[in-house]
C-alpha cells in the first residue's frame, strides 16, 4: 500500500457565491424610503405649522372683533358734539400683542344711508360710526370693520344750526379720501374726506366760515397748493362746497422752427399752459432762451392742456383751438398725468434778420454782428413789458431765428448806432418774415 494514501486531505473549499442582483435594488428601495420619509415628515411638520399659523390668525381676529365691539359701545358713550366727525387712530394691548384701532364717526343722510355731497342733499340725520382693527400680522387679509348708526337724540342740533358737505374730487372726478379739512368762524370744525372724498360737518352755527385745507402734495386747478375757502352754513340746511385738489403733473416743451425749409431746433425763454378749468393761465420762464422748458406744477384735467410759445394772450396763435388754420402748428395740446412729465412739441415762426454795414438792397455792404432788442407789442398792449435780447453772429444773422408768435418792435444796436423797425409781424411758420437793417442809415443812439 502506498504510503502516502493515509494522509489528510485538505478541507474542501467552497467556491464564492458570486453577489445577486437583487442587493442593489434593496439598497435603491433603502434610499427611495428614506427620502418618502423625510417629505411625509416635512409635509407633516408644514402642515402643523399652516395650523398653527390658521390658529394664531383665528384667534387675532377673534380677539380684534372683540376690540372693535367695546370701541363701538366707547363712542356710543359720546355726546354728539364729541363725536360729530371725529377721526382717531390709537393702540389697545391685549394678550396675544398690541392691536390698531381707527375710529371714525360720520354724518349720513336718512335718505342714502352715506356721506353724501350731492347738491341738495338731505339733512344729515344720522352719525354712523366705523372701527377699524388690524393687528402687525394681518399682513393681505382684511381688516376687522364694525358700523353702526348713532340718532342725535331730540333737541341735540337747535334751530339755528346747519351743516357743511364738502366733496374733494380730482381731475378726473374721481373721489380724494383722506384730505383733512377744518374751518374757524361762527364755529369750529375738523375732519377728513371718507373713501367716496365726502365729509359731512354737522350741527354747526349758522354764518361764515373759513375752510383750510392740509393736503401736502396736491395741488388746486392752478397748480397751487391748497389755499383758505370762504363758505357759509345755513340754518336748517346743508351747504354743499366742491373742491378739487390732485397730485400735480408737468409738461416738457420743446421747441422747433424753419430754417431753410427743415425744421430744426429752436429755444424759448417762456411757455403760457391753459385749461378751461384754470381760473387764468399759466406762465412758466427760464429768464433767458431754452431748448426745453418744464412747466410745474399742473393739475391733471381729464380734458388736454394748451400749450404755447410766449408769456400773454397775444401770443396765442389758434386761441380758438381750430384745425387747418395758419397757427396750428404753434399750439400743442397736452394730456397732464398725475405725478409724470408729457411731452410737448412748439413750432416758432421765423424771423429771418439780416444786419449789414451797406446803406440799401442796392449797397448792402457786408453782415455785422449787432444786439437785438424785440419788444412784445401785444404784451405791452395787455400791461405785460417782455423785451427779448439777440444778437447777431459773424453772418449778420440770428442764431435761432424763432420767436414766440407776435408783433415786435424791433431794434438794432451797433458801436452807438441804432435802428429801428416797429409793430413786425412773426407770424409765418413756414417761410418766416423777412427784416434787413442797413446801418449805414443810423444816426447813432441807442435801443434803451
Amino acid at each position: 500500500m502506498p504510503a502516502d494514501r493515509n494522509k489528510e486531505l485538505p478541507p474542501k473549499v467552497s467556491p464564492p457565491i458570486p453577489a445577486s442582483d437583487d442587493t442593489g435594488f434593496a439598497l435603491v428601495e433603502v434610499l427611495v424610503s428614506a427620502v418618502l420619509v423625510v417629505i411625509f415628515a416635512a409635509g407633516t411638520l408644514g402642515a402643523i405649522q399652516a395650523t398653527q399659523r390658521t390658529t394664531a390668525e383665528e384667534r387675532h381676529r377673534a380677539t380684534a372683533h372683540g376690540i372693535a365691539q367695546e370701541d363701538q359701545a366707547r363712542m356710543r358713550a359720546f355726546r354728539i358734539s364729541s363725536l360729530a366727525n371725529y377721526n382717531e387712530a390709537r393702540s389697545v394691548a391685549a394678550d396675544d400683542g398690541t392691536y390698531t384701532v381707527r375710529s371714525r364717526a360720520d354724518f349720513v343722510t336718512d335718505s342714502s344711508g352715506t356721506a353724501s355731497c350731492e347738491q341738495n342733499t338731505a339733512s344729515p340725520d344720522y352719525i354712523r360710526i366705523t372701527s377699524t382693527v388690524t393687528w402687525p400680522s394681518i399682513g393681505a387679509r382684511p381688516p376687522i370693520v364694525l358700523q353702526s348708526i348713532v340718532a342725535p337724540p331730540n333737541g341735540a342740533i337747535a334751530a339755528n344750526r346747519g351743516a357743511l358737505a364738502i366733496a374733494v374730487t380730482g381731475g378726473a372726478d374721481q373721489a380724494i379720501p383722506n384730505i383733512a379739512l377744518s374751518g374757524t368762524g361762527a364755529g369750529t370744525f375738523s375732519g377728513t374726506t371718507s373713501e367716496n372724498g365726502c365729509v359731512i360737518f354737522g350741527n354747526l352755527p349758522a354764518g361764515n366760515y373759513t375752510l383750510t385745507t392740509d393736503a401736502p402734495g396736491y395741488v388746486d386747478k392752478d397748480g397751487e397748493p391748497p389755499g383758505s375757502v370762504s363758505t357759509s352754513v345755513v340754518a336748517l340746511s346743508t351747504n354743499t362746497l366742491a373742491l378739487q385738489y390732485d397730485e400735480p403733473g408737468a409738461a416738457e416743451v420743446t421747441f422747433t422752427t424753419m430754417e431753410g425749409g427743415q425744421l430744426v431746433q429752436s429755444s424759448a425763454e417762456s411757455v403760457v399752459v391753459f385749461n378751461t378749468g384754470m381760473s387764468a393761465a399759466q406762465t412758466f420762464s427760464t429768464g433767458g432762451p431754452a431748448s426745453a422748458i418744464t412747466a410745474e406744477p399742473l393739475f391733471p384735467f381729464s380734458s388736454p392742456d394748451t400749450v404755447y410759445a410766449g408769456s400773454c394772450d397775444a401770443n396765442n396763435p389758434n386761441p380758438e383751438n381750430e384745425t387747418g388754420v395758419p397757427g396750428e402748428a404753434a399750439q400743442a395740446s397736452v394730456q397732464i398725468t398725475p405725478g409724470d412729465i408729457s411731452d410737448a412739441t412748439v413750432q416758432l415762426p421765423a424771423l429771418n434778420l439780416l444786419v449789414t454795414d451797406g446803406d440799401g438792397s442796392s449797397n448792402p455792404g457786408d453782415p455785422e454782428t449787432a444786439d437785438v432788442f424785440l419788444t412784445d407789442v401785444g404784451c405791452a398792449g395787455e400791461g405785460i413789458d417782455v423785451v427779448l435780447e439777440r444778437e447777431t453772429g459773424n453772418d449778420g444773422m440770428l442764431d435761432d431765428p424763432g420767436l414766440p408768435w407776435g408783433v415786435y418792435d424791433v431794434c438794432v444796436e451797433d458801436s452807438g448806432d441804432a435802428l429801428i423797425a416797429q409793430d413786425v409781424e412773426v407770424k409765418d411758420l413756414v417761410d418766416g418774415t423777412d427784416l434787413f437793417f442797413y446801418m449805414d442809415n443810423a444816426n447813432g443812439g441807442d435801443c434803451g
